[in-house]
C-alpha cells in the first residue's frame, strides 16, 4: 500500500492493535528500506492503540535508509533471539516479548 488513496482510507480505522515488521533496529531506533514506507508505518502508528514490532535476529543492529520508529513508539518487541545489551538497556522501561528457540 502506498500513495495518498490508502493513507486517507486509513482515516476510517482505529486499531487495537497493529503487528509490524522492520528492514532494521539499532541503539537509534526502528528502521525501513523503503521511502514508500515512511507514510503508511506513521499512519499505522496513529491510527492503532498498541503497536508490535515482530523482527528475526537478521535486523538486530542494522540501520537502514528510513529511520521511521523510536524505541517510545512501540509497545511489544517479539523476536526469535534475545536482544543484545545494548538494546535491552535502551528499551527496558519497554515491554519485551522474547521468543525463544527450540533448543
Amino acid at each position: 500500500m502506498a500513495g495518498a488513496k490508502p493513507l486517507l482510507e486509513m482515516e476510517k480505522f482505529e486499531f487495537d492493535i497493529s503487528f509490524l515488521s522492520c528492514a532494521g533496529i539499532t541503539e537509534k531506533g526502528i528502521y525501513y528500506a523503503y521511502d514508500e514506507d515512511i507514510d503508511i508505518k506513521a499512519k499505522i502508528l496513529d491510527q492503532s492503540k498498541k503497536v508490535v514490532l515482530i523482527f528475526d535476529n537478521t535486523k538486530v543492529n542494522v540501520q537502514h535508509n528510513f529511520k521511521i520508529y523510536d524505541f517510545g513508539d512501540i509497545d511489544y518487541f517479539v523476536t526469535n533471539k534475545l536482544l543484545p545489551d545494548n538494546l535491552t538497556t535502551i528499551i527496558d522501561s519497554s515491554k519485551i516479548v522474547y521468543l525463544k528457540e527450540n533448543a
